[in-house]
């Protein structure tokens, strides 16, 4: 596993980002054509916006097929992850205990989901993977999150 969930949830992001860009890009070519007076004009850059609509529409597929990879990607960890405790765990206390069943659970139960919450879900994943520097402080807030939490 080359990529983690972080990364391709990243990369669904910019890719809705640039799609973004491109639309507001497009939709300001079209108006600016309304306004002009040569139609040969208009006609060029009706044409330009036409090619931004394109690529804001490959974009938003590249976006799509992002999250997919990116919910496929956290269902494999969730797999990985429950099927063995990490090596360290008998020394761990209670609140670092709890905090990871917790931030575990976030994950597992995101990955069920047919459209799980990757913001969340990758948040508590990268989480998952630094438990070895939680302070207390980390494993107590951990430790006390609701079952299905807005943010982390």
């Amino acid at each position: 596993m080359s990529q983690t969930p972080a990364d391709l949830y990243a990369a669904e992001l910019q890719a809705r980002a640039q799609a973004n860009q491109l639309s507001t890009e497009a939709a300001a070519l079209r108006k600016q054509a309304k306004t002009c007076e040569l139609a040969v004009d208009a006609h060029g850059m009706r044409l330009q916006a036409k090619e931004l609509s394109l690529a804001a529409g490959a974009a938003r597929a590249l976006a799509k097929s992002r999250h997919i990879e990116a919910a496929n990607c956290l269902e494999r960890c969730a797999a990985e992850m429950t099927h063995r405790m990490p090596p360290d765990y008998p020394s761990w206390g209670i609140m670092k205990t709890r905090g990871y069943v917790k931030l575990l659970e976030i994950v597992v139960s995101n990955a069920k989901r047919a459209n799980p919450k990757l913001a969340i879900a990758t948040a508590a994943h990268t989480a998952l993977l630094g438990h070895e520097t939680w302070t207390d402080d980390d494993a107590f807030y951990f430790g006390s999150l609701p079952k299905n939490p807005q943010s982390l």
